[in-house]
C-alpha cells in the first residue's frame, strides 16, 4: 500500500472513531480497560510492518472506543444471560463488554485466512505460525476475543457458520451491543461474521478471502480487523455469544 493509501486509511479511521462518539453521546461511561494486549500487539506490528501506522494507531484507541461511547449493553446483556441456548458454557459467566474489550484491543491486526492469534487452524489441528504477530479471520477474532474475556475456546471448533447454527438466536434491536452479525448467501451458506457496536458500527476481521495466507497479502489489500459501519446487503441473522 502507498503512501496516499496508508494516509487515507488514517484519515477514515479517524472519522469512525469521531462518528462513533457522536452516536453514542450521553451514555453511562465504563471504567478504562488496560491496555498492555493492545501496546503488546502494536509493537510485535510495528516490527512486522512499518507502513501499518495508522492501524497501529486504531489498535491504541479501540479500547478507548468503550470508554469514550460509554457502551454498557445493558438489557441486551441481562437477556443474553437469561436466555436458554444449545451452547452451555456458564462457568465463568461470560460479560459481553469484557469480550468486545478485548476484541477491540486487535483493532489493526492483519487479517488471514485461518487466522486464530498466533496460531491457524488446519484441517490436520492447530497450526503455530512464525509471523511474530496475531492474525485472524472473522469467526478467529470472535472467538480468541471470547476466550480472552475467560469464555471456553472455540476457536478450532467453530467457525461462522457454526456459531449460527449453535449460538443463542437474537433479533436486532435497540440494544444491539455485543451481538453477532452473520452474512452469507442463506443460513446454510454462511460465510462472515462479526460483532455488532450498535449505531451502525460493527467490529470485525474482514478486507481478505480465502487467498489472503499472510500478512503480506492482508496488507497488500489493508485486510485486518476494524471498525467500520455496517455496508453489507447480505445479512441473514443475529446471535448471542454464549454466556
Amino acid at each position: 500500500m502507498d503512501a496516499d493509501g496508508a494516509g487515507a486509511w488514517r484519515a477514515r479511521d479517524r472519522r469512525l472513531r469521531a462518528a462513533a462518539v457522536l452516536h453514542c453521546k450521553g451514555s453511562r461511561r465504563l471504567a478504562r480497560p488496560r491496555r498492555g494486549k493492545a501496546r503488546d500487539h502494536r509493537d510485535a506490528v510495528d516490527r512486522h510492518s512499518a507502513d501499518e501506522e495508522g492501524h497501529h494507531g486504531a489498535a491504541d484507541r479501540g479500547p478507548e472506543y468503550l470508554e469514550e461511547t460509554g457502551h454498557a449493553g445493558r438489557g441486551a446483556l441481562e437477556g443474553d444471560r437469561r436466555a436458554s441456548h444449545r451452547v452451555q458454557h456458564a462457568e465463568p459467566t461470560v460479560n459481553v463488554r469484557d469480550v468486545i474489550k478485548h476484541g477491540l484491543a486487535y483493532v489493526g491486526a492483519p487479517y488471514v485466512y485461518r487466522g486464530k492469534g498466533l496460531e491457524l487452524w488446519d484441517p490436520s489441528g492447530p497450526k503455530t505460525h512464525h509471523w511474530g504477530v496475531d492474525v485472524f479471520d472473522c469467526s478467529g477474532l470472535v472467538t480468541t476475543a471470547y476466550r480472552d474475556a475467560g469464555g471456553k475456546d472455540l476457536r478450532f471448533t467453530h467457525a461462522a457458520q457454526t456459531m449460527f447454527d449453535e449460538f443463542p438466536h437474537r433479533s436486532a434491536d435497540a440494544l444491539e451491543f455485543g451481538l453477532l452479525k452473520f452474512y452469507g448467501a442463506s443460513v446454510k451458506a454462511v460465510t462472515h461474521v462479526c460483532f455488532s457496536l450498535g449505531n451502525g458500527l460493527v467490529l470485525e476481521a474482514a478486507g481478505g478471502d480465502a487467498t489472503t495466507r499472510t500478512p503480506a497479502d492482508a496488507k497488500a489489500r489493508g485486510a485486518r480487523v476494524r471498525v467500520v459501519f455496517d455496508g453489507r446487503h447480505d445479512l441473514v441473522g443475529w446471535r448471542a455469544l454464549p454466556s
